[in-house]
């Protein structure tokens, strides 16, 4: 049971290393995992064959690092908010200063 709790904790580090776009967090945990099932239970049992296979698998198809810059959306809802305040207000009148509906 305790080997089993491990290899969830490893998977769930991979989910976690999945979304933070940490490729070599991601790569370690599932490699974890693997050797967890490799050394803790009978490697000739097919759900153990499947486990593995998924593993496999999932480290094939390993995302790219594309670094996540932080911020961006607040970046561009900025442009926006400063593109809408230089364009003409409709009907020819200048653009208040009070938020619109």
């Amino acid at each position: 049971r305790f080997a089993r709790e491990l290899a969830a904790l490893d998977l769930a580090q991979a989910q976690a290393a999945l979304l933070a776009h940490d490729a070599k967090g991601y790569a370690a945990a599932l490699q974890r995992v693997d050797a967890a099932l490799a050394s803790q239970f009978d490697g000739h049992a097919p759900a153990v064959q499947q486990a593995r296979e998924a593993l496999r698998q999932l480290a094939s198809q390993l995302p790219a690092n594309a670094p996540v810059q932080l911020g961006a959306a607040l970046g561009e809802l900025r442009n926006l908010r400063a593109v809408h305040a230089l364009s003409p207000a409709p009907g020819g009148s200048a653009p208040s200063g009070g938020a619109r509906p």
